[in-house]
């Protein structure tokens, strides 16, 4: 809708439309930081104006950096000096009323006046004004230079022995162009009349009249401000007004997130202030939740647009900065060529950042996404998750969508799942595995072999050590029959057990399991598993050694487990000092031969035991050697976590070798690639 607020007249009573509040000069300001010379250039006009010295004033602006509140602040400040206020804020579906903005601006005037004074309003060349303003009637094509010159002997009779006159216009790029043709008009008119117009703008706006916009703000009586994303110092002071105790790091990482945006930088300071600085890290950050107010104000500039423009919008936001423009079409469904023009449209309004490809944060992102009803969310991430397959995005990226959608039978869904699963295993990443493989149990697509599934869960629950693990081995062991499997599963069992030797009904069933199990590696395998996990128990160590010792070599057993234990013994022998350091060492070359404890250096201990006896033992150059083949290991270098250990096994044999400047910066490389939640030095 049209806006209008009346100011008051100097000895007259508050018209209707005083009742509307206006803000006072001193609460428009209270936002207005670093506008310091474009309050002086407005105070400057409507100092003129009082005088009765008119002029004009264009405020351009993207959306966000304050032109309302600029906008506000010379309504409040002319109000309170007496003169008279109209104003007009167009929106979106009224550029094609012909004279909207006029009629908003001046209608009420005369509607308002009596008889008399109505009379006096229209004498001479305001008539045409009149029939356009009571009773509609519009002019041909031809005659706006006409109804522009009637309007000013309009302007003129309002302020002859009255208070000049404040025509304001927020969002000019909404306005119909007859009546910016009459704003024209009017703005190269105005050192006769004491009309001060105040017209602010977005620039770039698809399909604004913005040939007429750029004619009024160069005009001989214009003032031309263009507002400035604020300093580093701007925003620091805005974040703090929300969160006073918030640190500058913090207020520049705002800034900078924000690129100086005025309402950005806002809403950053209330999440702060709400939730912490690590509120920041959208999407996905704990319990961050978008203000209802930033909700509203987007929805609004959305609303604005067109539905193509909304659907593009809510794309985006699923899809985030760096998806490809098909795959946005596709999500949207609108074809490409739309996909371009509504880019245009979501910048115009302060959406997209600077590159126009993605949303401006993923504040917006999530703001736009509140606003959708969850079904339609789920809609969107499904079509994700499909467009992206189909062109050939990694397994992990399509996954990540199928997460916040809702199941749907779909085999294809589910192999995705798998996949992106023994990718994140791949890497050292249980926790997202984990997650992948009960998002692709829930799927229940057709052919899946529910029990493979099953039993790859529990062991990434347990690998990530989530809660629920130990019950998730009991279930799959008794639904699986494949032999490598169940002994995978039992190893993970042998370690609880370990751990809790109380637990009789454990017990019970490893003793079972591996009774009825006639594979001749089932035992050894359970019994390495005991190893590693005792080495994780320092005050458990003579039973590590009285198990290691109790182990014999078996005839065809399987070298992986075979090179394991003898790791173990590697180890062991550097902690008791016996036998000699020749031998240990021999223990651990014995071990690394035929890199088969490299191939699961992520899975089991021994690969580590070994470089650590090496280098324990004085053998510098086949620690080192075995140092480059781990960090040279594709599923090493696709892992944060081995890869911080063998920057880790590096420091120590640095500093071993006297190398300290080598081992310090190897030390702090280790640390820094450790996440945060994993405890890699215990």
């Amino acid at each position: 809708m049209l806006a209008s607020v009346d100011g008051s007249r100097p000895g007259a009573g508050p018209p209707g439309a005083s009742e509307l509040s206006l803000p006072t000069a001193q609460s428009a300001g209270r936002d207005l930081i670093e506008r310091d010379d474009e309050l002086d250039a407005l105070a400057v006009a409507l100092a003129r104006l009082e005088d009765r010295v008119g002029g004009v004033v264009t405020v351009k602006a993207p959306a966000g950096l304050g032109k309302t509140t600029l906008v506000e602040h010379a309504i409040a400040r002319a109000a309170g000096a007496g003169l008279r206020v109209r104003t007009a804020a167009p929106g979106p579906q009224e550029r094609h009323f012909a004279y909207g903005v006029m009629r908003t601006l001046l209608e009420a005037p005369l509607h308002d006046a009596d008889d008399e004074e109505r009379t006096r309003l229209l004498d001479g060349a305001a008539v045409p004004a009149g029939d356009l303003l009571l009773r509609g009637t519009a002019p041909g094509p031809d005659a706006t230079t006409s109804i522009a010159h009637s309007m000013l002997w309009l302007c003129t009779a309002l302020t002859d022995g009255a208070a000049p006159l404040l025509l304001v216009i927020d969002d000019a790029h909404w306005a119909d162009r007859p009546s910016l043709e009459v704003i024209s008009y009017l703005a190269r008119r105005v050192s006769d009349v004491p009309v001060l117009i105040v017209l602010a703008f977005r620039p770039d706006v698809p399909e604004a009249a913005s040939d007429l916009l750029s004619l009024i703000g160069d005009g001989r009586f214009a003032e031309s401000l263009s507002l400035r994303p604020l300093t580093v110092a701007g925003s620091a002071e805005l974040v703090r007004r929300s969160a006073p105790a918030t640190p500058m790091d913090v207020c520049r990482r705002c800034h900078d997130a924000a690129r100086g945006n005025p309402w950005l930088v806002g809403e950053l300071g209330h999440q702060v202030a709400s939730h912490g600085p690590s509120s920041l890290n959208f999407p996905g950050a704990p319990d961050t939740t978008v203000r209802a107010l930033a909700r509203d104000v987007i929805a609004r500039r959305l609303a604005a647009l067109s539905p193509v423009a909304r659907a593009v919008s809510a794309a985006l936001a699923v899809l985030g900065d760096d998806a490809p423009s098909l795959v946005v079409a596709a999500v949207a469904g609108v074809s490409l060529d739309a996909v371009s023009a509504a880019r245009d449209a979501l910048a115009s309004v302060g959406l997209l950042g600077p590159d126009a490809r993605g949303l401006a944060h993923a504040l917006i992102a999530a703001a736009i996404l509140e606003n959708l009803p969850r079904a339609e969310t789920e809609r969107l991430h499904r079509d994700a998750a499909r467009s992206l397959s189909v062109e050939g995005a990694e397994s992990d990226v399509v996954a990540g969508h199928l997460l916040r959608s809702a199941p749907d039978g779909d085999r294809a869904a589910s192999a995705v799942l798998r996949d992106a699963a023994t990718t994140a295993l791949g890497r050292g990443a249980p926790h997202a595995a984990a997650a992948y493989l009960q998002r692709a149990l829930d799927e229940r697509a057709p052919g899946d072999d529910r029990g493979q599934l099953l039993a790859a869960l529990a062991v990434a629950t347990f690998d990530a050590g989530l809660p629920g693990a130990r019950d998730r081995l009991r279930e799959a062991v008794v639904q699986i029959d494949d032999h490598a499997t169940r002994v995978e599963l039992l190893t993970r069992l042998a370690t609880w057990y370990v751990l809790d030797a109380g637990d009789d009904e454990l017990s019970l069933l490893l003793a079972r399991e591996v009774a009825a199990d006639h594979g001749p590696d089932t035992r050894l395998a359970l019994e390495v598993a005991a190893l590693e996990m005792l080495i994780m128990v320092p005050d458990r160590h003579p039973e590590r050694a009285s198990r290691l010792a109790a182990l014999t070599d078996d005839e065809g057993a399987d070298p992986t487990l075979e090179c394991a234990v003898m790791a173990h013994r590697a180890w062991l022998a550097t902690e008791l000092g016996t036998p000699d350091a020749d031998t240990c060492a021999g223990f651990a070359r014995r071990a690394l031969d035929g890199d088969l404890l490299l191939r699961e250096v992520g899975s089991r201990a021994g690969f580590h035991c070994c470089v650590r006896a090496l280098i324990f033992t004085d053998q510098f150059a086949e620690a080192e050697a075995a140092i480059t083949a781990m960090r040279e290991d594709p599923a090493v270098r696709g892992s944060l976590r081995l890869r911080a250990g063998a920057a880790w096994y590096a420091a120590e044999l640095a500093q071993r070798t006297g190398r300290i400047a080598d081992a310090e910066n190897e030390a702090r490389l280790a640390l820094d690639l450790t996440p945060d939640d994993v405890n890699l030095f215990t």
